[in-house]
């Protein structure tokens, strides 16, 4: 850990959480996570269009989810790196 670095009592920096708030309000960054969002939602919305079609026996297409799935992931953490809220129905 850096020196000056503060730790919580779990061992978690605590200037961590104050850089990711200070970059969730910065102007430049509400682009960014705008867009995040909108892809996160557009996966989200083609994994369920892959579980329908695993549904109907399309044998590729759990995998596919799995994949999209994975995918959706990733961008939900870049935004609670960039300092965004979570999706509350993702």
């Amino acid at each position: 850990m850096p020196p000056g670095e503060a730790t919580t009592e779990g061992g978690a920096e605590r200037g961590s959480e104050e850089r990711v708030s200070t970059l969730a309000r910065m102007p430049d960054h509400e682009d960014l996570v705008e867009t995040l969002r909108q892809v996160e939602e557009r996966l989200r919305d083609l994994a369920y269009d892959r579980l329908r079609a695993a549904a109907e026996g399309d044998e590729d297409a759990r995998a596919e989810e799995r994949s999209i799935e994975q995918a959706r992931r990733a961008v939900t953490r870049a935004l609670k790196a960039l300092g965004a809220e979570p999706d509350p129905w993702s």
